[in-house]
């Protein structure tokens, strides 16, 4: 199973992280499948909304803590996690479902 779902309905794209047995945290390969879908949904003028959830209980965990030391205080992770965030950020219409806290 693959660690982000792609499920277009209409106009609608939802994504759903799926790593529900860490808490849906983040993983350096589930960024850059996050990263070229989103950027493949941008160019599709038939998607009008896109919808980011996680499988299973929890939303998303943040990143994952097995792979941060590899990378978070490197120069290069942070300009990882620094165009992630702005990428996210910029995307156009875009809504978020999360489940109560």
């Amino acid at each position: 199973m693959a660690d982000l779902e792609v499920n277009m309905d209409g106009g609608i794209a939802t994504l759903t992280m799926n790593r529900p047995e860490v808490r849906n945290a983040l993983s350096m390969e589930m960024r850059q499948s996050l990263d070229e879908t989103l950027h493949q949904l941008e160019l599709d003028d038939n998607v009008r909304c896109v919808v980011l959830t996680g499988a299973g209980d929890h939303f998303m965990a943040g990143g994952d803590v097995r792979q941060m030391h590899d990378y978070i205080s490197s120069h290069e992770g942070k300009e990882i996690q620094r165009y992630f965030l702005h990428r996210i950020h910029d995307l156009h219409p875009i809504m978020f479902s999360m489940r109560r806290m």
